[in-house]
């Protein structure tokens, strides 16, 4: 089978067997054997009867870098090598941190790489989780809408601290003159994904679909917010190291139930759902620098431009 391209744990089955048999005396179908005896009998492992009657081509398979398609011989093979079923996975606690940047440095090339096509779409904060989730390549990426939402939210936050910095520079006359107070009115560069979606919002209404930035500009934009958000989540996972990996390790450990048999998409979801807490985390350190600083949550771009959106705009408005 196939691997998938999203990023997958390290199989360490192969380890694991390894170990046993060269500390055991037992063969190949020896192994085999005493797995039978562990497993219902609609699950044996067939026995080799060739002329390698020590051998047996499931334990080699697995040997060789193939897990055991089905839960009840993972669970086996786990109790024979005396491990943990996370440790089949994840070796140490510091790998499911690795993994957990692996996916999320995978979502933010799979949106750089989206192509819808044809279709002409005005992406915006509201519809671009939706639009990429909903397709039939991401169609089992559960929860990851609204991780993209999360991302965009914590992206405008913590330009907001970067604006209420150069505000107060400029309240002080320490800006050049040439800045002007146009700074207070209209966003300023770095832009954003928001921004930028503020202002396909404005162009729509009930109407038409009309926008200002296309869709490929707007996927690598939000590719983008992954990556200028990076820096900071990795500040926030290595500040602590031992207890972020032990934290991480945990978290896969009680959410991994042995009882698919797709244990990549599990795995692959799971560090989405665990992604979404850490972002969650990093845009509450970024509200509470905020806040430090005089601004209010309510006070925000992200919150105050939603406001006058569905104030404003035809297709949010009220009718009158």
């Amino acid at each position: 089978m196939p691997k998938p391209k999203y990023p997958i744990p390290t199989n360490n089955f192969p380890r694991f067997i390894d170990e046993y048999l060269q500390g055991h005396s037992d063969s190949q179908n020896d192994m085999a054997r005493k797995i039978n005896k562990i497993i219902p009998d609609e699950f044996a492992i067939p026995l080799d009867t060739s002329e390698m009657k020590s051998g047996n081509s499931n334990i080699f398979s697995w040997r060789k870098g193939n897990r055991p398609k089905e839960p009840i011989i993972r669970e086996a093979l786990c109790k024979i090598c005396v491990i943990d079923y996370i440790e089949s996975l994840f070796l140490i606690p510091a790998n499911a941190t690795e993994y957990l940047m692996k996916v999320y440095n995978y979502i933010a090339n799979f949106i750089k790489a989206f192509d819808i096509g044809d279709k002409r779409i005005s992406l915006n904060i509201y519809n671009i989780g939706f639009v990429i989730s909903s397709n039939t390549r991401a169609k089992n990426y559960l929860n990851l809408d609204y991780l993209i939402t999360l991302i965009i939210r914590a992206e405008e936050d913590r330009k907001d601290i970067f604006n209420k910095l150069t505000l107060d520079r400029l309240l002080e006359g320490k800006i050049d003159e040439s800045y002007g107070y146009e700074i207070l009115t209209k966003p300023q560069p770095p832009y954003t994904f928001f921004e930028y979606s503020d202002t396909n919002l404005h162009m729509t209404n009930e109407k038409n679909n009309f926008y200002l930035f296309s869709p490929d500009f707007m996927f690598d934009l939000l590719s983008k917010s992954f990556k200028n958000l990076k820096p900071d989540l990795e500040f926030m996972l290595n500040k602590d190291s031992w207890t972020v990996n032990n934290y991480n390790y945990n978290y896969f450990r009680i959410s991994l139930f042995n009882d698919t048999s797709d244990e990549n998409i599990l795995c692959f979801n799971i560090a989405i759902n665990l992604l979404i807490k850490w972002i969650e985390k990093l845009d509450s350190f970024y509200l509470n620098e905020l806040k430090k600083m005089g601004v209010s949550e309510e006070e925000t771009f992200y919150k105050s431009s939603s406001k006058v959106m569905l104030e404003n705009n035809d297709l949010f408005g009220k009718r009158k």
